[in-house]
């Protein structure tokens, strides 16, 4: 490795590599979709209703199966990776006021745009609008990002042995495309 790859190679134990890990994703997540399914029995989001589908097909009929799937999901990446059962408060921390950090901008977006082009119709609560945006946000990074790049990734990389990089370029673009087109 040359000098220049060690000088820009961060460290295993930095804080984006931490924010990667699915315990810590798991413990951020967790309290968003508690806050989510308590305030709400019927959502109508399209990302959840997807993944009602998908585990109907396995024969999961429950209302409670959409989040335990994220769970399981995570907590089985955990156990496969074998990774240490650390939590670190400082990157939950941070990936708090990132989070709040990369909303303000979508926020002042969404209230642009409703003064614009909504004004004569009637706008949910900001409650609802929150937990709903929330929900949105949860379930369509699970399907769109952890579920169609993972697969599609085990699937060419994995299993027919095609190269990483051009494969994660195509698996990023094919499943912005479908994210897209399920907001048409």
């Amino acid at each position: 490795m040359s000098a220049q790859a060690r000088q820009y190679r961060k460290p295993d134990n930095s804080y984006w590599l931490a924010t990667l890990k699915p315990l810590h994703c798991l413990l951020f997540v967790l309290p968003l979709l508690v806050f989510f399914h308590l305030g709400t029995h019927q959502t109508g989001l399209l990302a959840e209703h997807w993944l009602k589908k998908i585990l109907r097909h396995f024969g999961g009929t429950a209302a409670c199966l959409p989040p335990l799937a994220i769970v399981s999901v995570l907590l089985g990446q955990h156990l496969f990776k074998r990774d240490r059962w650390e939590i670190h408060p400082r990157v939950l921390g941070g990936m708090c006021v990132e989070s709040v950090l990369w909303i303000i901008p979508l926020i002042a977006i969404s209230h642009i745009t409703a003064m614009l082009l909504l004004a004569a119709t009637t706008q949910p609560s900001s409650l609802d609008s929150i937990r709903v945006g929330m929900g949105a946000g949860i379930y369509e990074e699970f399907i769109f990002h952890l579920l169609a790049i993972g697969l599609i990734m085990a699937i060419f990389v994995d299993g027919m042995s095609a190269p990483k990089v051009p494969t994660a370029i195509f698996a990023v673009v094919a499943t912005g495309i479908l994210f897209s087109l399920s907001h048409l």
